[in-house]
């Protein structure tokens, strides 16, 4: 028997807003608060409702659904539990009232009588943009009662809320309650859905521009993808793709290519449409790093590049690059990255040296251990084995790894392309990154200790105190070291204030690394006498 028929005062309204298409009960029509008539005798349900305290009757926890992206080719999986979140509520005493929510509006229809007219009111997301904006406006009008979830989710875009004019379904919201409860119960199930998606490090969103509603209604099976092509990359594809990372703050910059698109097409790994060229993708990553490390960009950072080809050209590669913001890899290595022993091209090795620059912060890379089961010049014009091989290597800027006598492999040197002469600063990662700690880090306390103070609260022997405290904080991180000249690390530190401009110079010792040993030993004859 249905509740209407058992229970004549008892009514539903239908999907209540609810995407899942679960039901929100109401109690109507009681004499008091807690009884229930049409039994013959008054019965307690403390959930039924009167105008005196409206009561809404929902489930204890809301639909929700469990999902994950699992990308076989790595064995990389996503997980995420998305729906639920209950963010607008609406009731509305009189004779009947409906909710629509489609790509443009929140749109509300109602009648205050059987006989009266509708009344339509049109919330278009433009002038109501956020879901407490839409609250307020209804809680103006009498008869009506309106509530976000919470005040967070009152914050979120009108247009967030499930839409039930959309696709196969097409819906009305009832909000319509004689007693005032809040029966309509309106979610931002795809919303969270559409998010989530949008998060993922494995997939790629494209919307069509619908407005969305709900939760998938069905337990979904996993299937390879059909129809889709890998999309061509050209140079200017490159390039734009820099030009947006100007827009970011990073370290160090690494582009994952190796050898020009004809190479990769015939390994199946690029579209066939792709055109790029690695001299030309090496240059502009060049381009670009210098052009951030600018002194009014402040964005510093370093390239990471990799050249797989014969041994001559990734040596004229690395030579033409001649910079101290770029480290050139130029050898295969192997790893069980994916569940089995692959040879990976030299960017992969890039990669590596990036990320063991960046945890191992004020130390280099020099003799660390990599983490690949094998290392190989592709060409096979070249090999780790000759002393002679791995000078040339060095000479020509380019950084090798070789096997190491204890086992292992190592990287020979933490080497740039720079290569014009001897200076170790500019011949060393380590020592270029922590440059550029020292220098950016000194220009961003300065500025937020002093910019826009005046000049008659700050002086020049303030600001030099001020600059030897920052340098006191390197020393303690290892990354400027005493020397016979500056045994604090750092000298000749100067402040000039001329009107506005206050100008700072300092030496600092930048603690790089070991390289070589020399070791002299002076070998004499024996002499004894008795």
């Amino acid at each position: 028997m249905s509740p209407a028929t058992r229970f004549p005062s008892l009514a539903t309204s239908a999907l209540a807003g609810d995407t899942d298409a679960r039901k929100t009960f109401l109690a109507l029509g009681t004499t008091a608060a807690g009884s229930l008539t049409g039994l013959g005798t008054a019965a307690t349900a403390s959930w039924l409702s009167v105008l005196g305290a409206p009561q809404v009757v929902v489930s204890a926890a809301e639909h929700a659904i469990n999902f994950s992206i699992n990308r076989k080719l790595d064995n990389i999986t996503e997980s995420y539990t998305v729906g639920g979140e209950v963010a607008l509520k609406i009731g509305y005493t009189g004779y009947s009232c409906s909710v629509t929510i489609d790509s443009l509006a929140v749109t509300v229809a109602y009648k205050l009588t059987s006989g009266a007219s509708i009344t339509t009111i049109v919330m278009p997301y433009a002038q109501f943009p956020t879901i407490a904006d839409v609250v307020a406006y209804l809680s103006s009008i009498g008869g009506f009662s309106a509530s976000a979830g919470t005040a967070i989710l009152g914050n979120l875009p009108t247009d967030a809320l499930d839409a039930n004019v959309w696709g196969p379904v097409n819906q009305t919201y009832s909000a319509g309650s004689t007693n005032g409860a809040q029966s309509c119960r309106i979610k931002i199930d795809a919303y969270r859905l559409v998010n989530a998606l949008a998060s993922s490090y494995l997939t790629v969103l494209t919307l069509a521009g619908t407005q969305l509603g709900g939760l998938p209604n069905q337990v979904l099976t996993s299937s390879f993808l059909s129809g889709g092509t890998k999309g061509g990359t050209t140079n200017t594809n490159v390039d734009s793709a820099l030009s947006a990372m100007e827009q970011l703050r990073a370290n160090f910059v690494i582009p994952c290519f190796a050898q020009d698109a004809t190479l990769d097409k015939t390994l199946a790994l690029t579209d066939p449409t792709s055109t790029y060229q690695i001299d030309y993708i090496n240059s502009a990553v060049k381009t670009h790093v210098h052009k951030m490390s600018g002194m009014k960009t402040k964005r510093n950072r370093q390239a990471f590049l990799g050249k797989r080809d014969t041994f001559y050209n990734a040596s004229n590669a690395a030579a033409n690059l001649a910079s101290h913001r770029c480290m050139m890899a130029f050898e295969d290595v192997k790893g069980a990255f994916s569940g089995a022993i692959t040879q990976y091209q030299p960017y992969i090795a890039a990669a590596m040296a990036a990320s063991m620059q960046a945890g191992a912060f004020y130390k280099s890379i020099v003799r660390k251990q990599v983490n690949v089961t094998g290392a190989l010049q592709a060409a096979g014009d070249w090999t780790y084995n000759l002393d002679s091989n791995l000078e040339q290597a060095l000479r020509a800027g380019l950084n090798p790894i070789r096997k190491a006598e204890e086992g292992g492999f190592v990287w020979v040197s933490d080497q740039t392309t720079y290569g014009k002469d001897n200076k170790n600063f500019y011949n060393s990662v380590q020592m270029v990154y922590a440059g550029d700690i020292v220098a950016l880090t000194t220009a961003q306390r300065m500025e937020q200790a002093f910019v826009g103070e005046s000049v008659a609260d700050v002086t020049a022997p303030v600001a030099v105190s001020f600059l030897d405290s920052i340098m006191a904080d390197f020393l303690r991180l290892k990354l400027i070291a005493p020397s016979d000249d500056a045994p604090l690390g750092y000298k000749n530190a100067k402040v000039v204030i001329t009107g506005s401009t206050m100008r700072v110079s300092v030496e600092v010792k930048i603690a790089g690394s070991i390289y070589f040993i020399p070791i002299a030993f002076y070998i004499t004859e024996i002499t004894q006498s008795a």
